[in-house]
C-alpha cells in the first residue's frame, strides 16, 4: 500500500519493552561506534511553573561540525535512560528526558483522585518540555537547527504530534501512532473486559474511556496534526495488523496529517504493534525510519 501527499513508500506504545527494543535495534542498525565514548551533559529545561526538567544529551566526542539531533520519545518509564541503548555510530546528538509523571503499573480505583492532577500536569509539562528542548537545541552552536528529528514510538507518538504542532519541529517520525484518544482508551479496556463480560464489558469500556478522557482533559491529537506547517516533514509508520491500536484511531491520525500543510510519507508494514516483538520483526520499521531520514538529509 502506497499513499502520500508528496511521496510515500511501502515496506515489508504505551509499552516500555517495545520502545526499548526499538531503540536497541536502532543501535544495531547504525554503523560501528566512534572510538571515543560520547560526551554527556545535562541541559536544564525551565518551565513556566518554575519547575525545571533535566534533559540528557549525548554527542559524539570527535564531532567538530554542526550535528543533526534526534529526540527520542519511547515508553514513559524508560525516559532519558533510553539514550543508553543507542550508540552514537553516526555523528548525531541524542536527547531525551524523563516523563514528569510516574504512574503505577497496576491502577487501583482508590488512586485515581490522586493521580488525575499529577497526570494532567505531567502531560502539560511534557509538551512544554519538548518545546523548550527544541528551542535550546536550535540555539546550540553544535546543532544544525534544520536537522532536528523528533521520534515518537507508540505512546510517545501523540506527544510527538503535539510537539510538532507546538514547536514546529522540522521532522517527525510517528511509529505506530494514533489519534482519537477516547477510542484508544476504550480499546484497551475492551480488550480486557469484553471477553469476560461481553456486551457489558464493551459498554463499560466506552463509559470508562469517556469519563477518563474528560477528567484528564486530554488534548486533541487530530487538531494538532492538522495544524502542521509547510516545510515540516512527517513519516508515519503503521502496522498492517495492529491489535493494540484500533484501525480507526490510526486512520484518524493519518487523515489529520494529510489535512495539514506538512509533507507526509506513509509506510504500511506487515505485522503487529511494536510491543515485545522479536528484533527481526522490528527491523523493517527501523530500516524504513533510517532510510527516510537519510533520504531527507536529516542524518
Amino acid at each position: 500500500m502506497i499513499r502520500g501527499k508528496s511521496r510515500c513508500r511501502a515496506a515489508g506504545s504505551p509499552v516500555t519493552i517495545a520502545a526499548r527494543r526499538w531503540l536497541l535495534t536502532l543501535a544495531l542498525l547504525l554503523p560501528a561506534p566512534l572510538a571515543a565514548a560520547p560526551l554527556e551533559e545535562t541541559l536544564p529545561l525551565p518551565l513556566a511553573s518554575g519547575r525545571t526538567l533535566e534533559a540528557r544529551l549525548l554527542r559524539p566526542a570527535q564531532a567538530t561540525e554542526k550535528l543533526p539531533a534526534v529526540i527520542l520519545l519511547g515508553g514513559y518509564r524508560r525516559g532519558a535512560a533510553a539514550l543508553d541503548l543507542v550508540t552514537a555510530g553516526r555523528p548525531v546528538l541524542l536527547a531525551g528526558f524523563d516523563y514528569p509523571v510516574e504512574l503505577p503499573r497496576k491502577l487501583r480505583v482508590s488512586e485515581i483522585p490522586r493521580l488525575l492532577p499529577q497526570t494532567r500536569r505531567g502531560i502539560a509539562e511534557t509538551r512544554e518540555g519538548l518545546a523548550v528542548l527544541h528551542r535550546e537545541l536550535r540555539q546550540r552552536p553544535d546543532v544544525d537547527p534544520r536537522r532536528i528529528t523528533l521520534v515518537g514510538v507508540s505512546a510517545g507518538a501523540p506527544f510527538a504530534t503535539l510537539a510538532a504542532a507546538d514547536a514546529g519541529f522540522p521532522a517527525v517520525i510517528l511509529v505506530h501512532g494514533f489519534a482519537d484518544l477516547p477510542g484508544v482508551i476504550q480499546h484497551q479496556f475492551a480488550r480486557r473486559w469484553e471477553p469476560r463480560a461481553g456486551w457489558f464489558g464493551r459498554a463499560g469500556a466506552w463509559m470508562s474511556a469517556q469519563l477518563l478522557h474528560a477528567l484528564l482533559g486530554l488534548p486533541n491529537i487530530e487538531q494538532a496534526a492538522a495544524t502542521l506547517k509547510p516545510g515540516q516533514r512527517v513519516l508515519m509508520i503503521r502496522a498492517e495488523r495492529d491489535d493494540f491500536i484500533p484501525a480507526a484511531s490510526s486512520l484518524a491520525l493519518e487523515r489529520a496529517l494529510r489535512r495539514s500543510a506538512a509533507r507526509v510519507d506513509l509506510v504500511v508494514q506487515p505485522g503487529g504493534h511494536v510491543r515485545g516483538a522479536a528484533q527481526e520483526e522490528l527491523k523493517p520499521v527501523l530500516e524504513a525510519s533510517l532510510e527516510w531520514m537519510a533520504r531527507e538529509k536529516l542524518i
